[in-house]
């Protein structure tokens, strides 16, 4: 285990309610230690101690511990939040990362894939998320839980301490990615984003203070441009949405580790080519559709338990068909910016990108562009039947998007 100790002499005019940080990175991937080969994921663990270090908050003192490789084995992750639990006061605050593996097995229960327990064993440790969480509950204060894994939405599945929020990669059915050509910066998109926002890019109100929603919000749009297919997901407390992770000084400069990537809609992916497809006056013209309860989209069809909402932003299901061919299934996201309309579609296969406007009291059209092949793209036309149902026509067929309402 490396150990980092260091203070931070605040003025009391900047200090707002001071308390000590406890930063614990986590990093491994047991077939690369097996093979002593170079573990991008331990190396994450070090990226992420780092940021931490060299843009700590408004604390009194901070500490960071680093399990890498060998070291970053279930026993010394128990071992460390039974040591602090001793030492942590009711205002302090504890942030734990991981980058490893992450597993829903056939039970629906979350776990991490470990360093062996014995050196010399040619083995994966294993964690599960509910021993990991259950361990949570000995520590005092703000818990913040930052993971880079597959599946990684199951452990805040798992969560039982009312004192943790959690920060996550991907969703449940999802994968996590990265990078491996250039092993001088980060592995995981997920932790490229986290580096970035500690490093200010994140400041979205130039304060000069890191908030965790602003660290949020900056890691779930970042990480969709460097991968679409990559969901980051959250759970946090109201209480700790404020808690501030890094001060911005003032000869910093917040720094792109992979270079920008500029877009008009707010998930932060490509943007269509033609927003107002060529085709769309005709398509929608030629349309005939109704709005009565016979229609195909009438039926709740969905599985989830999706929350509601006073408009159409937020989380849908979403389903699309060639004429009378099968239903393919995935889930959207529907943003309002200005005037315009975006929607976000992550299929098993393929994502889409929608750029849409009104088109009436409740129609709205415009475009849609396939995320991996550009070329797939064309008009469509929704009507907002409610908050919970907009039935959708593209021209080969159906495009419906659904939220549970029971």
């Amino acid at each position: 285990m490396t150990f980092v100790k260091f203070c931070l002499l605040v003025l009391t005019a900047f200090v707002v309610s001071a308390s000590d940080l406890r930063v614990l990175s986590i990093g491994v991937e047991p077939d690369l230690l097996s093979q002593g080969k170079l573990d991008i994921y331990a190396q994450d663990a070090v990226f992420v101690a780092k940021a931490f270090e060299k843009n700590a908050g408004l604390n009194h003192s901070v500490e960071v511990n680093t399990l890498a490789g060998a070291n970053a084995t279930r026993a010394n992750v128990f071992k460390y939040i039974s040591d602090i639990a001793k030492e942590l006061k009711a205002d302090d605050t504890t942030i734990i990362f991981f980058s490893t593996h992450g597993h829903m097995n056939k039970e629906g229960e979350f776990y991490f894939s470990m360093a062996p327990e014995k050196p010399s064993a040619n083995t994966w440790g294993k964690m599960t998320g509910k021993d990991f969480n259950t361990a949570l509950k000995a520590l005092k204060g703000r818990v913040l839980v930052l993971l880079d894994t597959c599946e990684a939405e199951g452990i805040i599945k798992a969560r039982i301490a009312d004192n943790v929020s959690y920060i996550v990669a991907s969703k449940i059915n999802e994968s996590s990615y990265g990078q491996e050509s250039n092993t001088a910066i980060p592995h995981g998109y997920f932790v490229i984003s986290l580096c970035e926002a500690l490093s200010g890019l994140a400041d979205a109100n130039k304060d000069k203070k890191l908030s965790l929603s602003e660290c949020y919000d900056y890691i779930a749009k970042r990480t969709c441009a460097l991968e679409v297919s990559q969901t980051t997901c959250a759970h946090l407390r109201p209480s700790h949405e404020k808690l501030i992770l890094s001060k911005i000084r003032r000869n910093s400069r917040p720094t792109y580790i992979l270079d920008k990537i500029k877009s008009r809609n707010p998930f932060g992916c490509k943007d269509l080519i033609d927003p107002q497809h060529g085709s769309v006056k005709n398509f929608l013209r030629g349309l005939n559709f109704t709005d009565n309860a016979k229609d195909e989209n009438a039926k709740e069809w969905n599985k989830q338990k999706l929350p509601k909402s006073v408009s159409i932003t937020g989380e849908w299901e979403s389903r699309w068909k060639s004429d009378d061919g099968d239903w393919f299934l995935g889930n959207a996201s529907i943003k309002i910016l200005g005037t315009r309309k975006f929607i976000l579609f992550k299929g098993t296969e393929s994502n889409y990108i929608f750029e849409l406007k009104a088109l009436g009291k409740n129609k709205i059209g415009g475009g849609y562009m396939n995320l991996n092949d550009q070329s797939d793209c064309g008009p469509w036309l929704g009507i907002i039947i409610s908050d919970e149902r907009i039935d959708g026509f593209w021209p080969r067929g159906r495009w419906d998007f659904r939220r549970k309402t029971k």
